[in-house]
């Protein structure tokens, strides 16, 4: 998939900042990496007080953090998905989302000769 959108460059304070929305006073951000694919978002994994996390910005769409909490929301009890911890209120530049890390293969990724 080609990128339509290149990625948002952040520092270490400004990726801290947006995720003390979710953190609150909680640990702090000890690293973080781009994480590749996709063609419009950018998306980081963080790691937050000993423990791994996805954060997605939406770069093109400003409505699709609200989407993509609806729609987890309908799919959360019958697809394994990563779990969605956070999903910002759409005001900023970049609305963003927090997610749960979970190792696994990507969607693209998946065989499906077996479908």
């Amino acid at each position: 998939m080609e990128r339509v959108f290149q990625h948002i460059e952040l520092s270490h304070s400004e990726i801290e900042q947006v995720c003390r929305q979710y953190f609150k006073n909680k640990g702090f951000l000890q690293h973080f990496e781009i994480l590749t694919g996709g063609a419009v978002n950018t998306t980081f994994k963080i790691f937050w007080d000993d423990e791994w996390f996805v954060l997605r910005f939406y770069v093109r769409d400003k409505n699709l953090a609200s989407i993509e909490r609806q729609v987890y929301q309908l799919v959360q009890d019958t697809v394994p998905v990563p779990k969605l911890l956070f999903a910002s209120s759409g005001k900023e530049a970049y609305p963003f989302a927090i997610f749960q890390f979970c190792q696994s293969s990507h969607i693209y990724d998946i065989d499906n000769t077996h479908a």
